[in-house]
């Protein structure tokens, strides 16, 4: 396919990018422009807007600056508009490496704090600048946003941004509910006209996530929905922060901070009240001046005045660092705690719900009024049988009557009616019995059923204790591997200081350990009070002064810690006892990669468990539903008996 811009042919070199509308290619023999050619031929309302960002790039020539603006439009033969040339960046890197901590410290191993922050106030400049045109970004979301070589941030698809042309608005059709403010959350994006303000949200989001490690502002609450807790303005990462020890919390960043991000994520925000994008580049530069070396450790940036490092709170508690270190043969950890996977693990172990519990079992409506009518049919009188009766009276006659011949020696008169007499009387009795065997058969199955009736809720909760049992072992089995996964970070620190531990030797260690710090000639930077607070912290002897135990503690600053250590290291060489080699990369990667094996193994199980949760929960209703069903077919029976029992005994037809 040959191309033009309007003043020469381009020819495409290699593809260097691509995305949901086309690709990007380098220009032969332009090493600073890189063209977008679309996938499928813009439609009118895409060539009008290229066509108009050409123009308005012409009046304010510093749209193009760390925005991949349209500079050209590039044509077929036929003259078709097929795509644009832009400015290329010379290398691209996606801002979520820099603000994610283990891709930090691949990608930019000499990042730090400053650098995040200074790399925001870049994001608000760029925001501020689009602003001023009347350019609204519209789909503010990090997969947008580019780190070049330099470490600069750049727009890219700029050609989706939205753009006023007098009274024709060309609107940006799409968003990431993740960056969408409140007012916007469920709207149709190809109807709605943006405003500044609506792109003030997607930019503090971008902002948080630069200064406070990647984090989202909004955690979406157990269900783990973003939008629905942006709709609702539930900023509640400082709570989570508190609750969570890893995270940075909001206290670290200067007031001024605070107060964007909550005005920026309240509710009152939406009335055009977000911070504009000039004031968060005040704040933002204030911020990175502020911020200075940490004395203990020179990976940590500090805001000035600080009591204490945040940093150093943070390694303290995890042992994890979220910054690059020197040492250790330049080695930079892959590993990372995971918290995210585990939050989102408990959100889904939250989220399930139980069995069915066994104290709220409802008995059927209208329950008792039928027991009352059961037992009522049953305490009551078998019904006479008026013919059996009657045989039973005229054979009682003939047999009285017989005897009263029978003592008047009338023999015959005896034998007529006496024996006669005894037999209609008996036939009359059996008539009786016969008669009344269905009705009390019909009683006792009555009884039976009343007793299923009146037992049911008992089955009914036996069966609940039992599923509830069996949720409360994988609630407990959860919760321990909870505490194991949490557990890793200490586990992972303590195969690194033994591992660490393990360079000197056996010797050398055993002699160190007989030179008590209380006794001892140390620096003289070590004052009493630093030396009471060694001694406090369980650093008693020579053996115990290490690096990694003394950074971090109240009132030693790097220079007392290096005087400490090079103390220590005249003692080795004085006692006459050599260390042995550090130990490799390769050592370092092993606690790594078994730790990352484990972390892995223990959510599985946790996921397992999750699942077994959901399955068991899905059962027990299932299978407590079809009991509690049984139970209403046995008090419908019962009812339908006993109505028609006591009807029976009502009208004597039984």
């Amino acid at each position: 396919m040959q191309l033009h811009d309007g003043e020469r042919r381009i020819e495409l070199a290699a593809e260097i990018g691509r995305g949901g509308e086309g690709f990007v290619h380098a220009v032969a023999g332009e090493p600073t422009l890189a063209a977008k050619i679309y996938t499928e031929m813009p439609g009118q309302e895409r060539v009008d807007k290229l066509s108009w960002m050409v123009q308005l790039l012409r009046r304010a020539p510093e749209l193009a600056e760390q925005c991949a603006w349209p500079q050209r439009i590039l044509r077929d033969q036929e003259g078709r508009v097929r795509g644009f040339v832009m400015t290329r960046l010379a290398s691209q890197h996606p801002v979520h490496e820099l603000y994610n901590p283990e891709q930090r410290k691949q990608t930019f191993p000499k990042a730090s704090w400053r650098t995040l922050v200074e790399v925001a106030a870049q994001c608000a400049r760029i925001f501020a600048g689009l602003h001023t045109h009347g350019v609204v970004v519209g789909d503010v979301n990090e997969r947008n946003l580019l780190l070049d070589g330099l470490g600069r941030p750049w727009l890219v698809d700029a050609d989706s941004f939205q753009i006023r042309q007098g009274e024709r608005v060309y609107l940006t059709g799409v968003g990431v509910a993740d960056y969408t403010p409140p007012e916007l959350q469920g709207v149709r994006f190809s109807q709605v006209v943006r405003t500044p303000n609506h792109d003030r949200f997607g930019l503090a989001v971008l902002l948080f996530k630069l200064v406070f490690m990647g984090r989202h502002p909004f955690s979406g609450g157990l269900a783990g929905d973003l939008g629905a807790a942006i709709a609702a303005s539930e900023f509640d990462y400082p709570q989570v922060a508190q609750r969570l020890p890893h995270l940075l919390p909001m206290t670290a960043a200067p007031g001024a901070i605070q107060q964007s991000f909550l005005l920026a994520f309240g509710a009152e925000g939406a009335e055009e009240g977000r911070p504009s994008p000039q004031q968060w580049l005040q704040h933002l530069l204030s911020f990175a001046e502020e911020l200075e070396t940490c004395p203990v450790e020179d990976a940590h940036a500090v805001p000035k005045g600080a009591s204490r490092c945040p940093w150093c709170q943070i390694e303290a508690s995890l042992h994890y660092a979220y910054f690059a270190r020197a040492g250790r043969d330049q080695y930079v950890s892959t590993w990372a705690p995971r918290t995210d996977v585990l939050e989102e693990l408990c959100r889904a172990m939250a989220t399930t719900a139980a069995p069915p519990d066994p104290t709220v079992y409802e008995q059927p409506l209208g329950q008792e009024q039928v027991l009352a009518l059961a037992q009522r049919v049953i305490r009551h009188d078998p019904p006479a049988h008026v013919p059996s009766y009657y045989v039973r009276v005229l054979g009682g006659l003939m047999a009285l009557s017989g005897t009263a011949f029978l003592a008047q020696d009338s023999g015959w008169s005896a034998k007529a009616l006496l024996g006669p007499g005894i037999g209609v009387w008996v036939a009359g009795v059996l008539w009786q019995r016969g008669r009344l065997k269905p009705w009390q058969n019909a009683v006792q199955d009555l009884q039976t059923r009343l007793e299923t009736v009146v037992h049911h809720g008992d089955l009914w909760r036996a069966e609940a204790y039992q599923h509830r049992a069996r949720d409360r072992q994988i609630a407990e089995a959860f919760s321990l591997l909870t505490d194991r996964h949490l557990g890793m970070v200490a586990r992972r620190q303590q195969e690194i200081d033994k591992l660490e531990r393990d360079a000197i030797d056996p010797a050398l260690q055993q002699a160190l350990e007989q030179v008590p710090l209380l006794q001892a000639d140390l620096p003289p930077a070590v004052t009493q009070d630093r030396k009471k607070t060694l001694l406090l912290r369980q650093i008693q002897t020579a053996a115990d002064v290490e690096r990694d135990r003394l950074v971090g503690l109240p009132g030693l600053t790097l220079p007392v810690i290096e005087a400490l250590v090079q103390w220590r290291q005249a003692l080795e060489v004085r006692f006459g006892g050599r260390r042995r080699p550090r130990p490799k990369v390769d050592q370092y990667v092993a606690i790594d990669v078994n730790c990352g094996v484990l972390q892995e193994g223990l959510e599985q199980q946790m996921a397992e468990l999750v699942r077994e949760r959901q399955a068991s929960t899905a059962y027990a209703e299932q299978m407590l539903d079809h009991l509690y069903q049984r139970g209403v077919d046995n008090l419908a029976e019962l009812q339908q008996r006993s109505e028609k029992m006591w009807l029976q005994l009502r009208h004597g037809t039984a």
